[in-house]
């Protein structure tokens, strides 16, 4: 039955995909006008509100509502280039999806150093997968992801991620896979999207980012560090609609040197530079603050005081 379901949609998507993108966009405002005249409609609208309001505090209520519609607009048309990536050729995306600065990840692979790519879900980041074409057969060329819910949507993200030659690793793996490659002395590039919120029990250290007191994910500078890699950021920016440019910055080639968390810092206030320049470009939908800092604490004091209870 999963097979029968993937094939159904692989189908319906791939049909769907080869209407031109021009017309996709026409429906894709069609929708946004829709979503305008009842905005009851709108999916998480109010997580979508919150999160712009917590993290633009100097901003109007009209300026808010202003990024929020440009937003749905963005996120309406990714929707619509997302479906469009099951029929673009490799000569398509790289007209549509273009790197910049490439010779900063090239130079670290061909000085011996391994690089991973800190990214996060702002502009069209599913488009991101085509790097892969960029970078030479000769590396491995890895992109991690996060297990969907829905086995055959997970499926059929994974086939189309891989379109461009990039191999997904689910995160629990990528560790022991990085450190195969590195003692062979194989190099590699990996993509990481790392603006996720963690898990409770995944929560080691929090930032200011947007803002607000955020929790967020060391485990790629633990591997940064683990594995002596070198660390980039991907600033996406969009051109227009269909047409998006990544521009490569250096984080840090020698991680030992720096701080516990500064890879991580360096990260969290590049992105908020990227979204701050690009407010409606940025998965506002995500619930990204579901987490507080005074739970956390609540949360801590409680398991401390459980433990004293046990030890007396």
């Amino acid at each position: 039955m999963r097979q029968v379901l993937y094939l159904i949609l692989r189908g319906i998507t791939s049909l769907f995909s080869l209407i031109p993108l021009r017309v996709l966009y026409i429906f894709a405002d069609f929708l946004l006008g829709i979503l305008i005249i009842f905005p009851f409609l709108r999916y998480r609208r109010g997580i979508v509100r919150k999160n712009l309001t917590s993290s633009f505090p100097c901003k109007s209520k009209k300026e808010i509502a202003h990024i929020e519609i440009k937003f749905y607009r963005f996120f309406l048309s990714m929707i619509m280039e997302s479906i469009k990536m099951c029929s673009l050729t490799k000569k398509q995306i790289k007209k549509r999806m273009k790197f910049n600065n490439l010779d900063l990840i090239l130079n670290e692979l061909e000085s011996g150093n391994s690089v991973v790519i800190y990214l996060g879900h702002i502009c069209n980041w599913e488009w991101l997968s085509s790097l892969p074409m960029h970078i030479p057969d000769k590396y491995y060329r890895y992109q991690v992801y996060h297990r969907l819910e829905n086995s055959v949507m997970d499926d059929f993200m994974l086939k189309l991620r891989g379109r461009f030659g990039g191999i997904s690793i689910p995160m629990e793996q990528i560790y022991r896979r990085l450190n195969t490659l590195k003692n062979k002395n194989q190099q590699f590039v990996v993509g990481m999207i790392a603006d996720q919120v963690p898990l409770w029990r995944n929560i080691h250290y929090w930032t200011d980012f947007m803002n607000q007191r955020t929790p967020v994910f060391t485990g790629s500078e633990r591997i940064i560090r683990s594995l002596n890699l070198s660390s980039v950021y991907g600033q996406v920016i969009r051109e227009k609609r269909g047409r998006y440019i990544c521009n490569f910055k250096l984080i840090c080639s020698d991680p030992n040197k720096l701080k516990k968390y500064e890879i991580t810092e360096r990260y969290f206030k590049l992105l908020e530079k990227n979204i701050m320049e690009n407010p409606p470009y940025w998965l506002w939908t995500h619930n990204r603050w579901k987490r507080t800092w005074h739970e956390w604490v609540k949360k801590k004091n409680d398991k401390l005081s459980e433990s004293q209870k046990v030890s007396q």
